[in-house]
């Protein structure tokens, strides 16, 4: 699906910043610019390679500067600061087009350059084709490439890393010294790379509005220099290679991913065809252990258990991807440690941390989400079953973390500093929403859990009973403990009691089964909507609590202080939705509920949807600029509205 901006999207260099664009590979990799090409943060950039899918990522091509000769007049394409000036291309920058491609349209003259970005599928690559199309005047066509070899989430400066660089007829190679195992190879199908290195320092606008470092130092090992004669048309490849890829050319990359991308989905919607095409770029390889993961959110997530089985049922069920799912969910039941699904992976060393409570409980669900959509309930028999039993049984004596079923049947998690549930943010040691004792979705998700053991062990021919007892126990506690007689609303936490007005009671209405009757979810669903939802998704807390904040700005800690105290989240317009259908089942009003978030596809990320907005209005995006639950959930209530 493409969308294309003209220039009244980028009248000025500022304006053009923004937006921004992303495309991935399937292997954790991706390439991300602002809209008119220019990078702003430290993750823009035109090739960042995973060395481990889907993680250890390092940026590798940051950006190439392009300069043309034309009618004694010099004009780069590229636009970026560094520390002397900015180069502004907007006066020469007709259109954009952004989809599975990103193309780049130029007019200098009566010349024309068309400049078309590809990320291929499951290839550590960027490619990279002009279309140059010469006037009546000569022009030549210049090419500096600009690497680096950097944790993504790390800034260079100075003449840092060092790189050790061969040039050879149409190919470079490049190998750092900090990894002498690594070849980064540069490719062009015209013209001669010629050595010549130098360093250069881009301002980076977003950092220093972040308060973090604002600068960033790159390397060009060499040029590439092409002369055209007058109304002379010549095609360009130009790649950058993590290894040697041995890629064809570009129009037989583009045609396999554009068919690869069609066969997703074949009907006529346009959003869900496009919410489909944007969830397709989290699903990513996983090398060890092997299997299929899911990328949390571009650019700076790995791959997180939470996330993805949240992310499951919009991911792999809504779009059918049958076989995908059941990968997920083996390589999820197999992460399974005392009880615990795995919660993320290192980025540097692909060390698995367990440190959350609610994963295994979205596991179940997974599982019963799976067997709803395809009735394949001897799959998750012959190859998990046994597994979910085992979460119960950790769950009920007692696992990490002082996750234990208590004497009420509810389940408690968490002591001193564990950040355990969702809302996870720590500062110097300290957890700023510890949530600790008996939380409401933690505990909705329990005995979701239980009703589900229940229905899996009746219809496997074991001895439900047991679920069924506990399930029964833990409704009336939670039923007893849970509801806020004088607010009209469920506690966020009990033993100790949290009467913050928080969105994780959504999920106590939501999930396939709920201990709460239609008629009190109805009374919490409308005391608690007025001071929840917004056009682009559900704040985190009450704005008229003590303790929220409605903006996410300044340096690290201040924006990590306003992000569960009421930072808005699109991912939980999700439970919200469910919520009100289940509780109303109006689907013309939830359509209209959703609308500005399905908007925000042409704001912040282009097709994608942010992790986060603020929670004051205007509601701009923060956070990461796609995230996976978020396009899923978006994803699953807006097809269950339209079906």
């Amino acid at each position: 699906m493409q969308k294309i901006f003209d220039q009244e999207f980028f009248q000025t260099y500022n304006q053009g910043l923004d937006r921004e664009w992303l495309l991935t590979n399937g292997l954790g990799g991706y390439s991300s610019l602002s809209l008119i090409g220019a990078p702003t943060n430290r993750y823009h950039a035109l090739f960042v390679a995973s060395l481990c899918s889907p993680v250890k990522r390092k940026t590798v091509l940051s950006h190439i500067v392009e300069t043309v000769k034309y009618n004694n007049h010099k004009f780069q394409l590229t636009c970026f600061q560094n520390e002397q000036k900015c180069f502004d291309n907007t006066d020469i920058l007709k259109e954009v087009h952004i989809g599975s491609t990103v193309t780049y349209v130029y007019q200098i003259d009566d010349l024309s350059i068309k400049k078309i970005i590809h990320m291929p599928q499951h290839k550590s690559a960027i490619c990279v084709q002009y279309c140059l199309v010469a006037g009546k005047h000569k022009m030549s066509f210049d090419l500096h490439p600009f690497i680096n070899y950097r944790t993504h989430h790390d800034i260079t400066h100075d003449n840092s890393p060092q790189f050790f660089t061969t040039p050879y007829k149409n190919r470079c190679l490049i190998i750092p010294d900090v990894d002498k195992q690594v070849q980064i190879y540069l490719r062009s199908s015209h013209g001669y790379f010629t050595k010549d290195e130098k360093y250069e320092t881009l301002k980076l606008p977003i950092e220093e509005m972040r308060c973090q470092t604002s600068t960033v130092t790159n390397y060009s090992p060499c040029h590439l220099s092409i002369d055209i004669e007058p109304y002379q048309e010549l095609i360009l490849e130009f790649t950058c290679e993590l290894g040697q890829q041995s890629l064809p050319d570009m129009k037989t990359l583009i045609d396999a991913d554009t068919i690869r991308l069609q066969s997703l989905y074949k009907g006529k919607n346009d959003i869900i065809a496009q919410l489909i095409q944007t969830a397709d770029q989290f699903i990513v390889q996983r090398d060890h252990p092997h299997g299929l993961s899911v990328i949390a959110g571009y650019p700076w997530f790995s791959d997180w258990g939470r996330d993805t089985l949240i992310a499951f049922k919009g991911l792999f069920l809504r779009t059918q991807r049958y076989v995908e799912a059941r990968e997920i969910l083996l390589l999820y039941s197999k992460s399974i440690l005392n009880g615990l699904v795995v919660n993320t992976y290192q980025e540097e060393d692909n060390v698995p941390i367990y440190n959350t409570v609610d994963a295994s409980l979205w596991l179940i669900n997974a599982a019963y989400e799976y067997a709803q959509f395809t009735n394949d309930y001897e799959f998750i028999f012959q190859n998990i079953y046994d597994q979910l039993k085992s979460i119960i049984l950790w769950y009920i004596k007692g696992t990490s973390f002082d996750i234990h079923m208590c004497d009420d049947f509810l389940l408690h998690a968490g002591s001193k500093q564990d950040q355990i549930t969702w809302m996870d943010v720590r500062l110097d040691g300290i957890a700023i929403t510890p949530r600790h004792g008996k939380p409401v979705e933690i505990n909705a998700l329990w005995y979701n859990s239980l009703k589900i053991m229940e229905d899996f062990a009746c219809r496997y021919g074991e001895d439900e009973s047991k679920y069924s007892l506990l399930s029964k126990r833990c409704a009336k506690s939670f039923r007893k403990k849970f509801f806020y007689k004088e607010g009209g609303y469920l506690y966020d936490v009990v033993d100790p009691y949290d009467t913050s007005i928080r969105p994780n009671q959504y999920y106590a209405l939501s999930l396939p089964f709920s201990a709460i009757s239609k008629k009190q979810s109805q009374i919490i669903f409308e005391t608690i909507e007025q001071d929840l939802y917004t056009p682009k998704g559900i704040r985190t807390l009450s704005p008229r609590d003590k303790n929220y904040i409605g903006q996410q700005r300044g340096n690290q800690k201040q924006r990590d202080l306003a992000y569960h105290q009421g930072c808005t989240w699109s991912h939980l317009i999700g439970p919200y939705i469910r919520s009100y259908l289940r509780i109303y089942n109006n689907k013309t009003e939830a359509l209209l509920k959703i609308q500005p978030l399905i908007n925000s596809l042409y704001d912040g990320c282009i097709n994608g949807v942010s992790e986060i907005f603020e929670g004051d209005y205007p509601h701009m995006p923060r956070g990461a600029i796609n995230q996976a639950w978020s396009v899923a959930e978006l994803l699953d209530v807006y097809m269950m509205i339209t079906k």
